[in-house]
């Protein structure tokens, strides 16, 4: 593996590890279409990537003149663009003792592009959280279904059977009992119960009819 192009390779893997090793060693340097490693993350849209490499390369620019800012920009990686303005500045106002005026000492470093990283990583495992969620609801739905499709099939078998005397639970029913209507049964199984009351309300069965159909 070629030293200029260790951190290519690290950004077209995806290697976090390896961008953090070789990232303030090899800033800067360039591919064959002068791309820089940052340049070669917004272009495939690596936003771990371009947040580890911002420090190091923001201000580099192509060839063209390119810089990563209007790079990220002009493909529409907008997640990007925070990472890649300058950080803001801890300023330190001490007073000199030599002189009444006062002096600025300023020190940028890389707490806020951690803390840009961090974010990110929280936002990531929201996500995957909401993703486990999802599936878990997409189960229970599914678990619904198969439970409503069940309960439908038992339900359309029952009503098949609506029309099957109650006595022998497998002929047609051909009349009905009045006044109560409660039973509708088949002719021949009337006839050999012998039955002179409803079994359900125990009123008087004072005439059966044939169903018509």
């Amino acid at each position: 593996m070629e030293p200029q192009n260790v951190l290519f390779k690290a950004v077209d893997k995806n290697d976090l590890d390896l961008i953090v090793q070789y990232a303030a060693q090899y800033a800067g340097a360039r591919d064959a279409d002068g791309y820089t490693a940052l340049h070669r993350a917004i272009l495939n849209r690596r936003l771990e990537c371009t947040v580890i490499l911002a420090p190091y390369e923001r201000t580099y620019l192509t060839p063209a003149g390119i810089s990563p800012m209007f790079l990220a920009e002009s493909i529409g990686f907008l997640q990007a663009i925070d990472c890649l303005r300058d950080p803001p500045c801890n300023v330190n106002t001490v007073k000199d003792e030599g002189d009444n005026g006062l002096r600025s000492q300023t020190s940028t470093n890389l707490d806020y592009q951690l803390a840009l990283l961090t974010e990110l990583l929280d936002t990531k495992a929201e996500l995957e959280q909401v993703r486990s969620w999802n599936a878990k609801l997409q189960q229970n739905a599914i678990q619904q279904n198969a439970t409503c499709l069940e309960h439908s099939t038992t339900s359309n078998h029952s009503l098949t059977n609506v029309d099957t005397c109650v006595i022998c639970l497998d002929r047609l029913r051909e009349i009905v009992y009045l006044p109560c209507r409660h039973f509708i049964v088949y002719e021949q199984c009337f006839s050999a119960s012998r039955l002179r009351t409803c079994p359900l309300c125990r009123s008087p069965v004072m005439e059966a009819i044939t169903v018509l159909r």
